[in-house]
């Protein structure tokens, strides 16, 4: 048992600009599902900060604390789950409290068995300040950290941190009489943090269950007094047109894809079994549709299965696929240094997992394989025998210029395809003619060298899961394009060059009335949504955008775009994986870049490398065909940057900012402003993290030249 005492007061406070009213008085209704230790808030749609926790009566508490950052997740690198049906232990404990005490570090080491826990350094912080004594009194010389902690130590844990003495009618619950934490859970129960156990009749406590990591987090947000957040409900996607009740051409696998749909009319329907079609190209006709039985796989890869050991290495001859690119270039993406075998389009998988192709023989290490194109070999350093290696050779699944297409219900995966085209490539090439009016909806598509699609003009791309792609998730040129309730993630894993001028997630050029809503953009090696160059008229709006390594959302060098009601967070660090040259300008959660008339409402910006900036850049004007016009010829003005909830830790700015050029009329007389907008900032009043006349001021400063007059400043 553990001997708590002393108590902490917490200095935390949370506002936030779209938070759940909570009266103190539901703290008295008890739940239905489960033993709690705490009265959750509401249960939260789908969506959020994590995965696992849609289900969870105490999503928005766990919202909550990890909008605080009182919790990262449960699985790093990527922490995109919290795992909340699992216990908390006493090291994971002594995390969460560190941070929502805001509890200074310590020099001493209070016990013998926290060396090897990562917790060590909260450990000792909750130590020194009396919050824990250890394990095993009297000597209390352990703390057991990997031990589970019950809700009768809870109990003791939050009274003495909180300062808790007010017991009210005393004997709340009746199993707790031989529990030494009884007092302690009066206090709890009189300061409403819990209800009790049983619903609806709460006579019991439960002392000697355990906590559970989602039940901690509702103990945090009631003893913190915070206010529980809900993610943004989820609207449900529109429905598609209906398909057709029988099917022309029914395909099983091993059939001749290509060459039928070739052979059939314009406006045949075709219907996919389950199974696996191999390195087929399809070219649809107009008014073509296709569709997938779960499990209807389109593959364009080979399998090998044929190696022999040359040295240190395995390889597999014979290999004749490629494409005729070899350089990097405007035409098919440039790489990220040391990564320079990007722009070859052929990949190799072992059990479903891409290889990174490198460039010469001598670099091919586990993970990686080098295509000696001269001599049409493979070469691996993992061992090929009993697993599944397969190599792409098939350039896209579906090409052409055909018109109103559908594709639906398919897993698209490893094809060769060539950077800035798409496996699904509504286009002859990267720069052939168009077909407009496809429908792409309901897909997998995964493992392919270059983009998932390729986007052309009226496109509508609806709940596909387009996922770990060599470039980009979807980008182009087109107009009139919906992209909608999609998740797009871990996008550019093959070495380009997706910052900058590219993108990870999505990237749209001169491409005018573009509608991006309800999608999940996260973990891209580059930009999450990126609208560039001469685009106009796009609506951003309730996308959740998070943990990519570049800018959340970017409008850049565009006209008018409304950018509202999205969730963007953890956006600009480094995640695991080829990576990017970090460029010389920070990463914003929102910016706003050369762009004019663009309006900034009611989005979440919270935890990203830096904030939600407007900036005019110094460019070249250079134009582009058919008379677009791209750098040089949009400039900073009319920005309307209002009612965003922000919050700004580290080196986290907002404001207005100029690279490159000093003309101080983008400042004062371009009608670029910010108002009303809801500031949580780290470091006190006289922190400097508005950007202004190109240097940091304080939030009074800020105010004083005209910004954020009914704004609020939070500082903690």
């Amino acid at each position: 048992m553990d001997g708590w005492s002393a108590p902490v007061e917490s200095k935390v406070t949370s506002h936030r600009n779209s938070v759940v009213s909570w009266s103190r008085a539901v703290l008295a209704i008890a739940l239905v599902t489960g033993l709690v230790a705490a009265v959750p808030g509401p249960a939260a749609a789908s969506g959020g900060t994590f995965i696992d926790d849609d289900d969870s009566v105490h999503e928005a508490d766990i919202e909550t604390i990890a909008a605080a950052g009182f919790t990262n997740g449960c699985n790093p690198p990527y922490n995109d789950h919290y795992c909340p049906s699992d216990p908390i232990t006493r090291g994971e404990i002594a995390a969460f409290l560190t941070r929502a005490l805001s509890l200074p570090s310590s020099s001493t080491d209070h016990f013998d068995d926290d060396e090897d826990s990562m917790f060590e350094s909260a450990i000792n912080s909750l130590a020194e300040a009396g919050v824990t004594r250890g394990c095993n009194p009297p000597a209390n010389t352990d703390y057991c950290p990997d031990e589970s902690v019950t809700r009768g130590q809870m109990a003791a844990l939050l009274v003495r941190a909180f300062g808790l003495t007010d017991p009210g009618q005393g004997d709340w619950f009746t199993d707790d009489d031989s529990s030494i934490f009884e007092t302690d859970i009066d206090r709890l129960r009189q300061a409403e943090i819990t209800a009790g156990c049983n619903p609806p009749t709460n006579s019991r406590f439960c002392p000697n269950d355990v906590v559970t990591r989602e039940a901690m987090a509702s103990f945090l947000v009631r003893a913190l007094e915070l206010d529980p957040y809900l993610p943004p409900t989820i609207q449900p996607p529109p429905a598609l047109p209906a398909l057709p009740e029988n099917y022309d051409v029914t395909f099983e696998p091993g059939d001749n894809v290509a060459a039928t749909v070739a052979g059939e009319p314009a406006g045949t329907s075709f219907y996919f079994e389950q199974g696996i079609y191999r390195l087929q190209e399809i070219t649809p006709k107009d008014g073509d549709i296709f569709v997938g039985e779960p499990g209807a796989v389109l593959s364009g890869a080979k399998v090998l299965s044929s190696f022999r050991r040359d040295g240190d290495l395995w390889v597999a001859s014979r290999q004749t696929q490629q494409h005729s690119n070899v350089s990097q270039g405007e035409e098919y993406g440039y790489c990220v240094k040391g990564y320079a075998a990007c722009v070859y389009p052929e990949d190799v998988f072992i059990d479903d997992t891409p290889l990174l192709q490198v460039s010469s023989r001598s670099q091919v290490t586990a993970g990686t394989f080098y295509f000696d194109y001269a001599t049409d070999r493979i070469y691996l350093a993992d061992d090929p025998n009993g697993h599944l290696v397969e190599a792409s050779a098939t350039s896209h699944a579906f090409t052409g210029s055909a018109d109103d297409v559908r594709i639906q219900g398919l897993i698209i995966e490893k094809y060769a395809t060539p950077g800035r085209e798409g496996a699904v490539n509504a286009r002859i090439g990267r720069i052939g003619s168009a077909g407009e009016r496809w429908i792409i909806a309901r897909n997998e598509i995964r493992y392919n060298h270059g983009y998932a699609i390729k986007i052309e003009a009226d496109m509508l791309i609806q709940e596909n899961y387009l996922h770990d792609n060599g470039h980009m998730g979807l980008g182009t040129v087109a107009d009139n394009v919906r992209i909608q309730w999609n998740e797009i993630s871990y996008n550019c894993r093959a070495g380009f060059k997706c910052m900058g001028w590219s993108s990870g997630g999505v990237k749209l050029d001169f491409s005018d009335h573009v509608i991006v809503r309800w999608n999940e953009v996260h973990h891209n090696f580059g930009h999450g949504i990126m609208v560039d160059c001469g685009s106009v008229d796009a609506l951003i709006e309730h996308n959740t955008v998070y943990d990519n390594e570049g800018i959340g959302i970017q409008h850049e060098i565009s006209g008018s775009a409304t950018i509202r009601w999205n969730d963007v967070r953890n956006n600009g660090y480094p995640i695991p994986g080829p990576g990017d040259e970090r460029y010389e300008y920070e990463f914003q959660g929102i910016l706003i870049l050369n762009s004019e008339d663009s309006e900034v409402y009611e989005n979440t910006l919270v935890g990203n490398a830096d904030g939600l900036v407007a900036r005019q850049d110094q460019r070249p004007r250079l134009e582009y065909g058919e008379g677009h016009i791209c750098d040089g010829w949009y400039d900073l003005r009319d920005a309307n940057v209002h009612d965003n909830y922000v919050e700004l830790s580290g080196d986290a700015t907002a404001g207005i900012d100029l690279s490159g050029i000093s003309d101080y009329s983008y400042f004062w007389s371009k009608n670029n402003r910010f108002e009303g907008n809801d500031y949580v900032i780290d470091g006190g009043e006289d922190h400097a993290v508005f950007r202004w006349l190109e240097r940091l001021v304080t939030a009074a400063q800020w105010v004083d030249a005209g910004q954020d007059a009914t704004g609020t400043f939070t500082f903690r």
